[in-house]
């Protein structure tokens, strides 16, 4: 947050929704009124909310139907929770539950696997002659990009200043009472093409920070 005061910039951060999730449809009426209780009366703690930074994991397994109830979520929500007439938009990273898992056998799952072991591999795949493994990446991410053109479409999301490379790698601008704040959102899942344990490991999570 970045003053004292009115003028300060506030966010909500929120985390692993992993909507269509095994057994989630049963479970999320159990505690869903209990989660938008809380979210209005930390919305009631401030002026205003400026930003809800979504910082990976919206969905299980990246599906455009996993999406499609996400949007579901995000309308509930959005009509739930008392914002007091200020809605902030989001701003999203995709986790490593939101893209399309690769086949364990697919050519570019085997050589990505060997990305941090390979110098040709890391320095190619920036360049045209890695142009195949930029376009599965790409592909792997698709409902991702798509869900999210469309969430700023409707008034959602907000809209990147400039992206990066990788989807969901994006710098974001919001204006607020005191100012402008900066938002860069960094795709730190993009070799988690698999249900394998990356404890430890390089780009482990979704990274976002704020400038």
């Amino acid at each position: 947050m970045s003053s004292e005061g009115d003028e300060r910039f506030t966010w909500l951060h929120l985390s692993d929704l992993h909507v269509g999730a095994k057994r989630q449809r049963e479970l999320w009426p159990r505690f869903k009124t209990l989660f938008y209780d809380d979210l209005s009366r930390r919305a009631k703690s401030f002026e205003k909310i400026d930003v809800i930074i979504f910082s990976g994991d919206l969905t299980q397994s990246g599906s455009a139907n996993e999406y499609e109830e996400l949007d579901s979520f995000l309308t509930e929500m959005y009509a739930k929770v008392d914002w007091k007439g200020n809605e902030p938009k989001l701003i999203s990273t995709p986790g490593n539950h939101d893209l399309v898992w690769g086949k364990s056998a697919s050519p570019e799952v085997v050589a990505l696997k060997q990305y941090w072991n390979d110098t040709d591999l890391r320095d190619a795949i920036w360049t045209e002659d890695g142009a195949a493994y930029r376009d599965f990446l790409t592909k792997s991410f698709e409902a991702y990009s798509s869900w999210r053109a469309s969430a700023i479409e409707r008034g959602w999301h907000h809209k990147p200043a400039t992206t990066g490379s990788l989807p969901g790698d994006s710098a974001y601008q919001v204006e607020f009472s005191g100012g402008n704040a900066g938002v860069i959102c960094l795709n730190s899942a993009w070799l988690q093409l698999g249900p394998a344990n990356y404890e430890g490991g390089h780009l482990q999570q979704p990274s976002t920070s704020l400038a």
